[in-house]
């Protein structure tokens, strides 16, 4: 006898959570001697990768498209943007807690930078020097970004 097997198989492309059908056939059984194979073990794996402020910080550059560098950190991984996050809870995604400590420990390093970026604000003379108003955009910036971290954080 024979008979069809079909199988769901997780596999992790490019950070995104993918499942590939997997169809057997010709696998010759009987009647009785089916075996049954072992369930398979899904194990979800985090999104987001753990980095230094330097690595994931959109403060430089230009700082008309904040939202959209903000939403590249914290909300791509998750197919998610900024319309998505603000229609509120559920989020159509499942987040795991690796990623709500890694989110957490990213949304904090923001929050501390803007500190930086009032020392140095202060030191250049004031956000109305040339210097001072970079310093105030990348500012502007880092806000976006620790704000978008912070409300992803809730959602969780």
């Amino acid at each position: 006898m024979m008979l069809s097997s079909i199988y769901l198989l997780g596999a992790s492309c490019l950070g995104f959570g993918l499942q590939q059908l997997v169809v057997s056939t010709s696998i010759p059984h009987s009647f009785s001697s089916v075996v049954t194979p072992a369930p398979l073990r899904f194990s979800k794996r985090a999104r987001l990768i753990s980095q230094s402020y330097d690595q994931f910080q959109i403060s430089d550059g230009v700082s008309g498209n904040c939202g959209s560098k903000a939403e590249a950190v914290f909300l791509r991984p998750y197919g998610l943007t900024q319309a998505t996050l603000a229609a509120g809870n559920p989020i159509p995604v499942a987040i795991d807690n690796t990623d709500l400590l890694i989110c957490k420990k990213m949304t904090r390093l923001a929050v501390n930078a803007e500190a930086s970026f009032n020392q140095a604000i202060s030191r250049v003379g004031g956000a109305k020097t040339a210097i001072g108003n970079q310093l105030q955009n990348g500012k502007t910036c880092n806000k976006v970004l620790k704000l978008t971290g912070a409300v992803l954080s809730l959602q969780f």
